[in-house]
């Protein structure tokens, strides 16, 4: 009996930087088909999100291969989205910003809304907040994994990420009119938690985006004496008893990650 011949190969392997660039296309083309159905805007978010996190772990190996999964130890689960930024900041020393940081967060949080519970955000605030993490993954691209976006992504869906950005910016224009006019102090202007414009108004207790609207109370932590949005405070333990805890900050929760430095 001969040998069959082995049918040919199928599979689909791509890298976390071309898998990145395959969930950044998917993101743009929900997003021109938000402009008429609103509902995609989830779908151009998640996959956003997606592309973001791959763009992470990409950075994270080029440092080292370990570094991508939870332990360097018994290496099967890759880091999460939050891990693998502070990774990169307190590790790598990457110069991500608080804001960069904020952002990535606050992203992390809208998929675990998409994908578990009920998601509530409004095209109001999806559409800049789309534009936002477009500025932030292809920042990242462009200065610590020296790729241009602009040529990985097919030219129709880049123009619509140019399209996207150019929206943002004219809310932003608007918004910072708005806030000279009202004679706003820079320090009572925070970066919104939904949208990732600075255009959250403290001053007076406005407690208001002027870029999308997010509306949220803003509080002061315990820990550190910094302003917090009262839905990002946790609760600190303060001593060995239940009962000794503070409200703290995001800052104040996130200690420094502890994990091998590898050479």
């Amino acid at each position: 009996m001969t040998d069959q011949p082995k049918a040919p190969s199928h599979d689909l392997k791509l890298t976390l930087l071309e898998n990145s660039h395959s969930f950044l296309s998917e993101a743009l083309a929900k997003a021109v088909a938000a402009e008429s159905d609103s509902s995609q805007w989830k779908f151009a978010i998640f996959n956003l999100i997606q592309a973001i996190e791959l763009s992470l772990k990409e950075r994270l190996r080029r440092e080292h291969p370990l570094l991508i999964f939870q332990s360097v130890d018994t290496p099967q689960n890759t880091v999460k989205l939050k891990h693998a930024l502070l990774r990169l900041r307190n590790g790598c020393k990457l110069p991500l910003s608080q804001v960069d940081m904020d952002t990535i967060n606050s992203a992390a949080e809208w998929r675990n809304q998409i994908v578990h519970s009920e998601f509530s955000l409004n095209t109001a605030e999806l559409k800049p907040a789309f534009a936002t993490l477009m500025g932030f993954i292809a920042d990242f691209h462009g200065r610590f994994l020296d790729d241009k976006l602009e040529e990985a992504i097919p030219q129709k869906h880049w123009l619509e990420a140019v399209n996207i950005q150019e929206y943002r910016e004219e809310l932003l224009r608007r918004a910072n009119e708005r806030l000279a006019g009202e004679k706003i102090h820079p320090s009572n202007i925070l970066a919104c938690l939904k949208c990732g414009c600075k255009a959250f108004v403290i001053q007076n207790n406005v407690n208001r985006c002027y870029v999308c609207g997010h509306a949220e109370d803003v509080v002061r932590c315990e820990e550190c004496g910094g302003l917090e949005y009262a839905s990002q405070m946790s609760t600190l333990p303060t001593g060995p008893d239940s009962y000794e805890s503070e409200q703290a900050c995001r800052a104040c929760i996130s200690s420094p990650d502890l994990w091998p430095f590898l050479h």
